[in-house]
This record gives C-alpha cells, sequence and structure tokens, in this order.
C-alpha cells in the first residue's frame, strides 16, 4: 500500500478510506515538515537513507545531507537526530446529534528505536539532556538506571525500542471507556520495560504485564521502552 502503517478503519460497520499525514517535528518542539521538504530530506522514518548501515556508511550522497543537517542543527552527538516523526490518520465523518456510532480501528503501531548510552566522558552538556529526555520520557527506577549503566559498560550502546499511544487527545469516545485491557509484552524476561504508566500493571508472565479497568477515563498518554540484552 506504501503506508507506514497498515491502518484500516470502519464508521458505522462501512470501511472508511483515511488519509496518512507525516509530520516532522523537533526534540525542542519546532515544526520541521516544510524544511524537510524544501531540503529534500525523507520525510518517512523508514526511508533507505535512514537505516543504520545508510545513515552510517559512507555514500556522498548521505555525507552530503549529514553535513546540512549539521548545519541546521538536526545532528547533536554521533549523528543523532534531533527530530522526530508524527503519523496521523484522517477522515471527515458525521456524528448524529445523541445517537450511538460504532468507530472500530485496527492497526500495529510504528515503533520507534535508538541507540543509547548513559556513560559519556566527552559530552557532559548533551548526556544530561539526554538523562533528562530519558528520565521524564520513562520514569526509570533507580534500580533500573543501574542496569542500564551496567549494560552500557558491556555493550557500549544498547538498543531501546519505544512506542507512544495518545490516550488523552484525539479519543473517539465522548464518556469513560467502558472496557479497556492493556497488555505490555517485553518479548523477553531479562529485558527492560520502562513506562511512566501510574496505574498498576499485574504481571501475568514472566514477560507481560496486563491493567485492565471498567469505565476508565485516562489522565494522561501511554509511552514505553524496552530496552534489549539487560542482564543480571
Amino acid at each position: 500500500s506504501g503506508r507506514l502503517v497498515d491502518f484500516t478503519t470502519s464508521f458505522e460497520g462501512r470501511p472508511v478510506e483515511a488519509r496518512e499525514v507525516i509530520e516532522v517535528v523537533g526534540l525542542d518542539g519546532r515544526r520541521l515538515t516544510d524544511l524537510f521538504r524544501r531540503e529534500g530530506f525523507p520525510l518517512s522514518p523508514v526511508d533507505r537513507a535512514y537505516s543504520y548501515d545508510v545513515f552510517s556508511g559512507d555514500d556522498p550522497k548521505i555525507a552530503a545531507m549529514k553535513a546540512r543537517m549539521r548545519r541546521l542543527g538536526l545532528l547533536g552527538a554521533g549523528d543523532s537526530r534531533k527530530w522526530k516523526v508524527k503519523v496521523s490518520y484522517v477522515w471527515p465523518a458525521t456524528f448524529p446529534a445523541g445517537a450511538r456510532v460504532s468507530v472500530r480501528h485496527s492497526y500495529r503501531p510504528l515503533a520507534g528505536a535508538f541507540h543509547f548510552s548513559v556513560r559519556s566522558p566527552g559530552a557532559p552538556t548533551e548526556m544530561e539532556a539526554f538523562e533528562s529526555w530519558f528520565k521524564a520520557r520513562f520514569c526509570p527506577s533507580a534500580a533500573q538506571w543501574d542496569r542500564l549503566r551496567r549494560l552500557t559498560d558491556e555493550v557500549g550502546t544498547p538498543l531501546a525500542r519505544e512506542v507512544g499511544y495518545v490516550l488523552r487527545t484525539g479519543g473517539n469516545w465522548a464518556r469513560p471507556i467502558g472496557s479497556f485491557r492493556l497488555t505490555l509484552d517485553k518479548d523477553r524476561e531479562d529485558n527492560v520495560l520502562l513506562t511512566c504508566w501510574k496505574p498498576p500493571l499485574t504481571p501475568t508472565a514472566p514477560a507481560t504485564m496486563v491493567f485492565e479497568a471498567r469505565n476508565y477515563v485516562p489522565d494522561q498518554d501511554l509511552a514505553f521502552a524496552i530496552v534489549e540484552g539487560v542482564r543480571d
């Protein structure tokens, strides 16, 4: 289909053709979509240019693109990207006054991924900024932060995969969610699941945790990261 996400939706049982909208936003909040278009930078986060082998390789076109990105303040230490991509699906719909309607979505969300280090003797300012962002975004406990430090010592730059899901705004519900079930699966028991999610998560297996509620009103969005290969 050429889309980033295999997103399907229906309204009152009828399929709806949703339009895919890709936006680029700086980590500082700047809107960068128009800049990326003017400069010819790929908008898609899964574009071949951003794959690890190509982006860190010696292709002269990629080198020129990265040089321009540096001049524009879009790259940090180690060519880390100072932007993120937001993908939305939008369509028009008419909600009859006082009537109950059925809206159904089905999709597999995109998972972001980044390599990181919690130790860096060369760039303390950037490390402080990263640590502040990481802790605000994923709320690691002191014990989890220590495990990440040990992992950094072992492998240098661990891989984290992250997923964010908006629950507070853009919802289709006007009342509490009648039946809400959240399952978080970190795939392996020795992976670390990091999240600021406040409601209690109940372990149901070595690698999964669940939260269930009736008539639930979300008061926060969901964001979590899974760090691979953390072992005691």
